[in-house]
């Protein structure tokens, strides 16, 4: 049935999918004694399971299925023979999965692969980065976002240079601007640098805004979490004191859906630097 085993990206609302579901129609073919036809349809679940961004719930009902289904067949040895640029690793094992961590690259290099087994062997290649401070590049996929800082009076204030005692707030807004049709579960983080101060409106009797399910108050951060509807928008407001004199890193400020990585958007650090009254 499409309406079941198809995208239901637009209409659940218990964390569900189509690959979800394909994975539970899986796991109950293989129960009901339809081997051969439920390992045709895991060897195609696997491929897509590898395939752009996967909740939580999909991966998890997806190994488990699959865990089921091949998890009894017998492994042998495995060898295999990687080249990644001027280095070279023989892994060998009877594990199902195999690992190596190469060395860092600097620049594109090739990639091959031998072994001399009948079976297919499936490679996955992750790769990790840390940009460098001030060089991240701003995105938006189905979400906007904007920090705009404003001094008491609520006029624009630049926060390059501010002196230490200075009272000010920040003005974060996230936009829907995807073509979904439903609510999102939305998480945002407001990350400070370290020279300046949050100032927790709730130790002062404040409450959470009324938009917000529940908000995090940290020393450095503030996380919030609410429901976002297409074409919604929602603004959050910060008290900040500029503190402690010296040059800080102010990192992006991210937001997304928790449950559609196809809703995220971040802005881009700066430089800020906090003088001595």
């Amino acid at each position: 049935d499409p309406d079941v085993l198809g995208d239901m990206r637009h209409s659940w609302h218990s964390f569900g999918s189509g690959f979800r579901n394909r994975a539970m129609h899986l796991a109950a073919m293989h129960k009901a004694g339809m081997k051969e036809e439920a390992m045709l349809g895991a060897l195609s679940l696997s491929e897509e399971m590898g395939k752009g961004w996967r909740s939580t719930q999909d991966i998890a009902y997806g190994l488990t299925v699959l865990t089921d289904i091949f998890g009894g067949e017998a492994a042998g040895p495995l060898e295999v023979e990687l080249r990644l640029g001027d280095q070279t690793k023989v892994l060998y094992g009877s594990d199902r999965v195999l690992s190596w961590d190469a060395e860092a690259l600097l620049d594109t290099v090739g990639l091959s692969i031998e072994h001399a087994h009948d079976v297919p062997v499936y490679v996955s290649v992750s790769q990790t980065a840390v940009e460098q401070f001030g060089e991240e590049v701003s995105r938006s996929d189905g979400l906007s976002l904007s920090v705009r800082h404003v001094d008491p009076q609520g006029q624009p204030l630049e926060v390059d240079d501010l002196k230490a005692g200075t009272v000010f707030y920040a003005e974060v807004s996230a936009s829907r601007t995807d073509n979904g049709i439903r609510n999102e579960r939305m998480a945002l983080s407001y990350i400070i640098p370290a020279g300046w101060e949050l100032s927790n409106a709730r130790m002062a009797g404040g409450s959470t805004p009324a938009e917000v399910q529940y908000q995090d108050i940290r020393d450095d951060r503030v996380n919030s979490y609410f429901n976002l509807g297409p074409g919604k928008s929602v603004s959050l407001r910060f008290e900040l004191v500029a503190t402690y004199p010296g040059k800080y890193y102010a990192p992006p400020t991210y937001g997304e859906a928790m449950y559609n990585g196809r809703v995220q958007a971040s802005t881009q650090g700066r430089w800020v630097t906090v003088q001595t009254p």
